[in-house]
């Protein structure tokens, strides 16, 4: 290396690199009550070339979902949201779309998690 000129090349200069960073495409609806995370969350999909339908809640979800259902691909909802939590709202929609693709995430630790999904099965 030339100890003159500054080495400038990431690991994203390289074709074979380049050609398996793939650009997303769909339009995702995305539940999150934090607005922070909401709006970090968004802000990402986006630059990687999704749509985002943003919902801080399963009524603002159920809502766009019904104006959007034929081009949502993915649900992305956190598990613990204020009323109707986001098990019972991937139902709901399921029931609607049976093909709807879904991520669940959460800030709480693994063991509250399933604490807290199997609460909710038991109640359904």
């Amino acid at each position: 290396m030339n100890q003159t000129q500054p080495f400038t090349e990431t690991i994203f200069d390289s074709a074979p690199i380049k050609a398996a960073i793939r650009r997303g495409r769909g339009t995702i609806l995305l539940v999150e009550d934090e607005t922070y995370l909401r709006e970090v969350t968004c802000e990402s999909l986006e630059s990687a070339g999704y749509r985002v339908l943003k919902t801080r809640n399963a009524a603002e979800a159920i809502n766009a979902f019904r104006q959007y259902k034929t081009i949502v691909k993915l649900l992305l909802t956190d598990v613990v949201l204020p009323g109707q939590n986001g098990r019972d709202l991937a139902n709901d929609l399921r029931s609607v779309c049976p093909k709807l693709r879904i991520i669940f995430t959460s800030g709480y630790p693994v063991v509250l998690m399933l604490a807290t999904l199997l609460a909710i099965t038991s109640r359904a």
